[in-house]
């Protein structure tokens, strides 16, 4: 089977991930330059990324929640910070081999500011993992309705043409798939 694809042998979209195409017969090692051509040549291509212009109409969803929103951005800030610090003060931690008494009860401050870190980074994270569900849920909700009372606002002639059960299934299609995505959203984000 030359080729084959995850299903059937049909030839596949991408020949990199194929079976067989990185084989060391074909002599594509990561320094060759004839892989970089060979995977700048896929890059090439593959269809650009699309534009994230239609999130626009999710802007007003958002806009009451701006509060929320700065202190889900807040608490990403502190998380990361202190993430970056953690490592610091371990650092001086482990750096305290060898001191005298002295020395390592100067080291009371890295205990201290070790701890406090380590404090602000679960908090900040906790923080900034519930203020993002609850922001997800809020503006899910919040587009459920809208589309809901648009489609109780359409005049009785929509629902002569259009079968009620069509529109539900559509509706409760559209509102579970947006909720995954802000499900996956939020799961990407920490």
């Amino acid at each position: 089977m030359q080729g084959g694809n995850s299903s059937f042998g049909a030839p596949g979209p991408y020949p990199y991930i194929q079976p067989g195409f990185l084989n060391a017969d074909r002599g594509l090692a990561r320094g060759d330059t004839s892989f970089t051509s060979e995977t700048a040549r896929v890059a090439a291509s593959r269809p650009k990324g699309r534009s994230l212009a239609p999130l626009r109409a999710v802007l007003p969803f958002l806009r009451p929640y701006r509060g929320r929103i700065a202190v889900a951005m807040l608490a990403l800030v502190a998380s990361s910070t202190a993430t970056l610090v953690l490592p610091q003060f371990a650092r001086g931690l482990i750096d305290a081999r060898g001191m005298n008494a002295a020395q390592a009860h100067a080291l009371t401050g890295f205990y201290a500011a070790f701890i406090i870190a380590a404090a602000i980074l679960g908090i900040a994270t906790a923080t900034r993992f519930y203020a993002v569900t609850w922001l997800g849920e809020r503006v899910v909700a919040d587009i459920r309705k809208a589309v809901f009372d648009h489609i109780i606002g359409l005049s009785p002639g929509f629902f002569e043409i259009t079968r009620t059960g069509e529109v539900v299934s559509r509706l409760t299609t559209a509102s579970v798939e947006m909720h995954c995505g802000a499900k996956t959203y939020q799961a990407s984000s920490e």
